[in-house]
């Protein structure tokens, strides 16, 4: 039986459910591998809800050399200790481990959303190093990134030109006006630097 495709799809956007009918573990490796070849011309992911850390880890090696746009949003794992669907059992959000198979399988992002994650600053920064060009960051509600957090963007991300951070939450405090004010002001700094350095060389 062949396997069904659209060749000239380049935009996936999908919200995964799990509920009673439906088995959370029918979204696995096998089927993310499949990707390539169902979708050719895939530039543009974007997933939401029921993925976890091995997923990412699965379909980053087969899908992640192409896009230029990754949003993974309020992805987690309602599993319990059996693998079994419970949502008063405490999800579990994506870690560092998704940055790590983005930062080392995507090169040509120009966009990137990691929304309600426990990415940290170090997770960030090996995704957004390797992804220059980057000029769309939302990074929601992530309460695990520090306060280093907006100078690792200012430094790694020079053609930024939209940031987000919405749904702030006590835990979610890494863009604030100090930080904002910090950073212009490291900014000048720089530049002001620069300027000495060029008139010393004239």
């Amino acid at each position: 039986m062949d396997t069904a495709s659209l060749p000239a799809l380049e935009w996936l956007d999908i919200d995964l459910q799990s509920d009673s009918t439906f088995d959370f573990h029918i979204i696995d490796a096998a089927i993310l591998r499949g990707l390539p070849t169902a979708l050719p011309s895939l530039k543009q992911l974007c997933l939401s809800k029921c993925i976890h850390d091995a997923h990412v880890e699965a379909f980053m090696p087969v899908v992640g050399q192409h896009l230029t746009r990754l949003e993974l949003v309020s992805c987690m794992d309602h599993s319990d200790d059996e693998e079994n669907i419970d949502y008063d059992f405490m999800p579990m959000k994506l870690t560092d481990r998704s940055a790590s198979a983005i930062a080392q399988n995507c090169k040509k992002l120009e966009s990137f959303s990691f929304v309600e994650s426990e990415i940290t600053t170090s997770g960030l920064q090996s995704v957004i190093s390797n992804n220059q060009k980057i000029t769309t960051l939302n990074i929601s509600n992530n309460g695990s990134l520090g306060d280093n957090a907006v100078d690792v963007i200012a430094r790694f991300l020079p053609r930024l030109k939209e940031l987000r951070n919405y749904w702030p939450t006590s835990r979610s405090r890494w863009l604030t006006d100090d930080s904002l004010i910090s950073d212009q002001c490291a900014g000048k700094t720089n530049r002001k630097r620069e300027s000495q350095s060029d008139w010393f060389v004239q």
